[in-house]
C-alpha cells in the first residue's frame, strides 16, 4: 500500500518522473494482456512470473518518492485520500479483490497517511512511518497468502520428512532395480513423484515444469485429457488410457497402494510397501514404424477417442509453413481408417432441488449435488466421460437469494426464504460473499461410475491465474470387463456449469494388441542414448515412417545414413522421419534453438549498458 501512495504521489507530480511512470504504464498494461505473460514464460503458459521485475520497479518508485512523502502538503493528502478511497471501492465491486487482504492493505495505508499529515513530526520518524508500513504490508501479503483463513498456500507445501522419502522412496527403489539391465525404460502410473527421472535417470510421464515443452501441451490439449491438478503444466501421466501410454513408449506401470487403476494390457510384476509395478504387455519401443501418414489438420477434427485409435494406424503428422507445398509420402485420409469407439444414449437422474438441467446448462444450487447418466453398457472396454465446451461461472450462496435468475432459475431461494433464515445464518452467507471466500476461479468436478472406479477433473475459468483456455475434456473411467451402465458427477461448487455436449463412449480393445505389433514389425534397434545425441539402426522391407518417442523440438536434427533428413512432428509431441526399405544408421542430434543469437543479443545488451555508463559519467564530469 505504501507504493500505491508514491504512485499516486508520482503520477500527480507534472513534467517529472517521465521515465518512471512509462516505465510504470507499459509494465501495467503488459499485466492485463496475457499474451505478454505467455511470451515472457518463454511462449510456453500464461505466467506472470516476471511481475518480480514490476515490483523490482515499485520499490524503486517508493525510494524516490520517498522526500515528498515525507513532506506531504494538503493538497496531495487530499488528492491521495480521495484516490484511496476510489480505489478501495472499485476493488470491493471486483469479487476477487474483496477480500482480508484488501481491507489490511487500505488499513494500512489510511493509516499512514493519517500519520504523515500530522504536524511537527520530524523527516526521519516520517521516514520510519513509511518502513514500518511496508513491513507491515509485506507481513499482511504473507499472512493472508500461507494462513488457513486466508489462501492457505502453506497447505500446499510439504515437510522435510515427505520430500526425504520422495527422493529416496520406494518409487525409485522399485523403478531402478527393473532398470539395471535395459538400455531404454520410460514408465507411467498414478500417485507417482514429480520428476523422479531428474534422480533417477529413468524417463516418465509425471513432469511438473514451469516452462514445459509446448508441443508436449499441446498434445495433451488436443486429446482433451483432464486437469487433475491445480498446474495445468503440472502432468500425471496419460489419465491411465492403454493406447497413449503404449504410444509413449511406456513398458512399467506404477500403481500406489493408497489407489489407483491398472490399464488395458498390463501385468503384475513387482511389487514392495508403497507400489505395485505392472509390465506393458504391448509395449512399444523408443523407434517403431508406421506404413502411412495423415495430416493433422484432419485429425484434429476427431474426438478424443477417436484420436488415439488413429494414431495407432497412422502416424500423425503436422505440416506448417513451407512444408504444406512438399506432398507427405504415403498419406491417407483420416476417413480411411477404423474406428469402433461406440457413442451411447443416456437418461439423466438428479434431484431438482440441488441442481436444475435446462438447454446444456446445470444450475447447481447446493455443493456436492449429483448428476447421473444411465446407459446401456458395451461390455468389455474403455469407457469414457466427455464434456465439451464446459464453462464455469461462479456463485456466492447470497447470490441465490438475490442474484441473477440464471442462479436459481426455480426460485428455491427466494427473499422470503432469506427472510426466514436466523442472523447469524444470513451473517455468515453475506460475509462470504462480501469477502468472496469460495474461489470461482477453478471447480473440481467428481466422476464416478457403477462399478467403483473414482476420478476427478479440474476446470480453470479465465480468471485463474494459469488459465490453459481447455473447455473439452474426456475422462478415462478405465478398462472393465464388466458391464458399465451409469456414470455420475459431482459438482463441488455451486454455479452454473454450461456446456456444447456430453458423450459417453465405449472403446472395444478387440483390435488394439494387433494395431500393437504391427507398429512394433519394424523398430529401432542398438539404442545409444547420449548428450544430446540419439543413435540407432533399423532394417526395412519396406519404405515407413519412424516414429521417435522424444518430445519435439526444433532444436533436434534427424541424420539417416549420415545424410541430413527431414524431421516432422509426429502424433502430437514426437518426431519422424521418412525411411525407404533397406538398412539404415539414424543419428538425432540436438543443439538449443537460436543459442547463438541470444547470447549475441545479451552481448550487446551489455555493451549499450556500458556505453550508457560511460555517457552518464561524462555528463556529471561536465
Amino acid at each position: 500500500m505504501p507504493v500505491l501512495l508514491a504512485v499516486l504521489l508520482m503520477f500527480k507530480s507534472r513534467r517529472k518522473y517521465t521515465m518512471l511512470k512509462t516505465y510504470f504504464i507499459i509494465s501495467a498494461v503488459m499485466i492485463c494482456i496475457p499474451f505478454f505473460g505467455q511470451a515472457m514464460n518463454g511462449f510456453s503458459y500464461m505466467c506472470n512470473r516476471w511481475i518480480y521485475s514490476f515490483a523490482l520497479l515499485c520499490a524503486y518508485i517508493l525510494v524516490c518518492m520517498m522526500p515528498r512523502l515525507i513532506t506531504l502538503e494538503r493538497k496531495e493528502i487530499r488528492f491521495i485520500g480521495v484516490a484511496l478511497t476510489i480505489y478501495f471501492v472499485v476493488c470491493m465491486c471486483v469479487k476477487y479483490s474483496r477480500n482480508g487482504k484488501l481491507i489490511s492493505a487500505v488499513a494500512i495505508g489510511v493509516i499512514l497517511l493519517i500519520g504523515l499529515s500530522i504536524k511537527n513530526v520530524n523527516e526521519y520518524n516520517r521516514c520510519m512511518m513509511v518502513t514500518v508500513a511496508v513491513m507491515l504490508a509485506a507481513l499482511a501479503n504473507g499472512i493472508w497468502k500461507n494462513a488457513s483463513f486466508g489462501e492457505n498456500y502453506a497447505a500446499q507445501c510439504i515437510s522435510v520428512k515427505m520430500a526425504q522419502e520422495d527422493v529416496f522412496g520406494s518409487e525409485k527403489e522399485l523403478i531402478s532395480k527393473d532398470a539395471e539391465d535395459t538400455d531404454f525404460i520410460r514408465y507411467s502410473g498414478s500417485g507417482l513423484s514429480y520428476n523422479m527421472n531428474c534422480i533417477t535417470g529413468i524417463s516418465s510421464s509425471n513432469l511438473y515444469w514451469t516452462l514445459t515443452n509446448p508441443y508436449v501441451s499441446k498434445f495433451r490439449y488436443d486429446c482433451a485429457i483432464r486437469l487433475d491438478t491445480l498446474l495445468p503444466h503440472k502432468y500425471t501421466g496419460y489419465d491411465d488410457r492403454s493406447s497413449l501410454i503404449a504410444l509413449s513408449s511406456a513398458s512399467k506401470y506404477l500403481v500406489s497402494k493408497t489407489g489407483g487403476l491398472v490399464p488395458y494390457g498390463f501385468t503384475y510384476e513387482s511389487e514392495n510397501d508403497d507400489y505395485v509395478m505392472y509390465n506393458n504387455d504391448n509395449a512399444l519401443p523408443l523407434g517403431f514404424t508406421y506404413d502411412k501418414a495423415v495430416n493433422k489438420n484432419e485429425w484434429e477434427g476427431l474426438s478424443a477417442v477417436d484420436k488415439q485409435k488413429a494414431m495407432l494406424q497412422a502416424v500423425v503428422i503436422d505440416r506448417s509453413g513451407k512444408d504444406t507445398r512438399e506432398a507427405l509420402p504415403d498419406r491417407v485420409s483420416v476417413k480411411d481408417l477404423s474406428y469402433d469407439s461406440q457413442i451411447k444414449d443416456y437418461t439423466m437422474n438428479y434431484d431438482a432441488k440441488e441442481v436444475q438441467c435446462t438447454d446444456n446448462t446445470f444450475a447447481v444450487t447446493k455443493a456436492g449435488a449429483r448428476v447421473t447418466f444411465n446407459f446401456t453398457g458395451s461390455g468389455a472396454g474403455e469407457t469414457y466421460f466427455n464434456i465439451n465446451g464446459l464453462d464455469y461461472e461462479g456463485a456466492a450462496q447470497f447470490q441465490l437469494y438475490f442474484g441473477k435468475k440464471k442462479f436459481d432459475p426455480l426460485d428455491l431461494y427466494s427473499k422470503s426464504d432469506w427472510k426466514e433464515l436466523s442472523h447469524n445464518e444470513k451473517k455468515k452467507i453475506f460475509k462470504n460473499f462480501i469477502y468472496w471466500t469460495q474461489s470461482t476461479s477453478s471447480v473440481k468436478l467428481g466422476i464416478t461410475t457403477d462399478t467403483g472406479i473414482t476420478k476427478s477433473m479440474n476446470y480453470f475459468t479465465s480468471d485463474y491465474s494459469y488459465y490453459s483456455n481447455q473447455h473439452d475434456f474426456s475422462v478415462n473411467m478405465g478398462y472393465s470387463e464388466e458391464n458399465v451402465t451409469s456414470v455420475t458427477v459431482t459438482f463441488q461448487k455451486i454455479g452454473v456449469y454450461s456446456y456444447d455436449d456430453i458423450q459417453i463412449v465405449c472403446q472395444p480393445m478387440d483390435s488394439y494388441t494387433d494395431e500393437i505389433n504391427t507398429l512394433k514389425e519394424n523398430v529401432l534397434t542398438d539404442v545409444e542414448l547420449g548428450n544430446n545425441k540419439v543413435t540407432g539402426q533399423i532394417t526395412l522391407d519396406r519404405n515407413k515412417y519412424l516414429c521417435l518417442t522424444i518430445p519435439y523440438s526444433k532444436g533436434w536434427k534427424v541424420y539417416v545414413d549420415g545424410e541430413r533428413q527431414k524431421l516432422y512432428n509426429a502424433n502430437g509431441q514426437y518426431m519422424a522421419v521418412y525411411l525407404t526399405s533397406g538398412t539404415h544408421n539414424v543419428t538425432l542430434k540436438y543443439s538449443t534453438p537460436l543459442l547463438k543469437e541470444g547470447a549475441l543479443v545479451s552481448l550487446a545488451g551489455v555493451a549499450i549498458f556500458a556505453m550508457q555508463l560511460v555517457i552518464n559519467k561524462r555528463k556529471k564530469r561536465e
